[in-house]
C-alpha cells in the first residue's frame, strides 16, 4: 500500500463518519422539532384554582447562607368538550383559591396540561 492508496483509504473513512454525523445531527434536530411542536399544538383555555397550600421550606446549603423559602401547591380545573379535568402542580406565584388562571391542554389527551398559556 502506497501513500496516495492511504491517503484515499483515510479520506473515505472520514467522508464516511462526516456522513454519519449528518445523519446523527439530522435525528437530533427532528427529534428537537417534535418536542417543541408537541407543546405548540395544545390549546388554551382557562382554569379555576380550587384547591391552593402554602409549602415553607428551609433550605440549608454549605456554599450559601440558609434561607426560607415558599413554594405553593395548587389543585386546577378546567373544562374540555363538557368533561372537567384537575390536575396538580407546584408554583411559586401564589394564588387564591376561584383564581382563575391561563392553561394550555393537549387536545387528544386533554389530561395533559402546561400552566404557560
Amino acid at each position: 500500500m502506497n501513500i496516495n492508496d492511504s491517503k484515499a483509504a483515510m479520506e473515505e473513512t472520514e467522508i464516511k463518519l462526516a456522513k454519519k454525523a449528518a445523519v446523527f445531527g439530522l435525528i437530533v434536530c427532528v427529534i428537537g422539532v417534535i418536542l417543541t411542536h408537541r407543546y405548540t399544538f395544545f390549546v388554551p383555555t382557562s382554569a379555576t384554582i380550587i384547591e391552593f397550600k402554602e409549602r415553607y421550606t428551609y433550605n440549608s446549603h454549605h456554599d450559601r447562607e440558609n434561607y426560607d423559602d415558599y413554594r405553593y401547591s395548587m389543585v386546577f380545573q378546567y373544562t374540555v368538550n363538557g368533561k372537567i379535568y384537575r390536575y396538580s402542580d407546584y408554583t411559586n406565584t401564589r394564588y387564591e383559591v376561584g383564581d382563575t388562571i391561563r392553561v394550555k391542554y393537549n387536545p387528544v389527551n386533554p389530561i395533559e396540561t402546561t400552566q404557560s398559556a
